[in-house]
């Protein structure tokens, strides 16, 4: 059985894995697991998604058969939840995972997005949520495999991995793997250290919305806490803890 190879790849026998062909949303998935108080961790993988969610509302783009869309539950009632350094902790696990089984070198556009060759092919979305006296935190986790044709509010931002056939399921639990060790102990600097290295916004000039407001900045560094700090037209240093961002280009490109 599938759910038992993956569990078993993960190193986790008492694993709760459901696949499905296709689903509103993994993420709802997860939400809706969690109220009926299952052992965790679990991991919701699916082929499609009907209703992807994305952050601040938005739908992620999600069509059959061409995307590997995933979210991992962990029960949360003992740990302090943090959704900035769980969503930093969770950009590398992903990057590390696509680099070391796809043989290529993505990078990490805060807070959230991995991109490769310039352009988006996956996003996370971590959540925090109450089910009756528990407390979980669920990662969705949203990859372009073989994705050739986009929406137009797509086209020429994202971009799909195409990696080997077949390869989902091992991604799937690669990711999961380095996630859940980040997740049961996490190493702060070691994660940190490596989203610099990978960030494609430090030392670029960026845009970020707040209140309403457009600003523009220069990014500075990625704090040990997963923040980003920006250096605004005043050449004061702000943090940014939440939020979107664009990257402007050289060649005034958007992503």
């Amino acid at each position: 059985m599938l759910q038992r190879r993956i569990a078993q790849r993960v190193g986790i026998d008492t694993l709760g894995v459901s696949l499905f062909d296709i689903i509103d949303s993994t993420s709802s998935e997860a939400r809706r697991q969690a109220e009926k108080n299952p052992p965790t961790p679990r991991l919701i993988i699916a082929r499609a998604q009907s209703a992807g969610r994305g952050r601040l509302g938005r739908s992620f783009y999600s069509p059959s058969g061409t995307g590997l869309y995933m979210t991992a539950l962990f029960g949360a009632s003992e740990r302090p939840s943090d959704n900035v350094m769980l969503t930093t902790a969770a950009a590398v696990a992903v990057a590390m995972a696509i680099d070391s089984l796809c043989r290529v070198r993505t990078e990490i556009k805060w807070v959230n997005d991995i991109y490769l060759g310039g352009k988006k092919i996956c996003g996370i979305l971590c959540e925090s949520f109450e089910c009756g006296s528990e407390r979980y935190v669920s990662v969705g986790i949203g990859i372009n495999l073989y994705t050739e044709e986009f929406p137009p509010e797509l086209s020429g931002v994202a971009d799909s991995l195409r990696p080997s056939p077949n390869i989902e399921y091992d991604l799937a639990a690669e990711i999961f793997t380095r996630l859940y060790s980040f997740w049961r102990d996490m190493p702060t600097e070691e994660i940190i250290e490596y989203y610099r290295e990978r960030s494609l916004v430090l030392g670029k000039r960026i845009m970020y919305a707040e209140n309403g407001e457009i600003y523009r900045a220069s990014a500075v560094d990625i704090d040990r806490y997963g923040r980003l700090l920006v250096r605004g037209e005043d050449d004061k240093i702000k943090i940014l803890s939440s939020g979107e961002i664009s990257l402007r280009l050289d060649d005034n490109t958007e992503v």
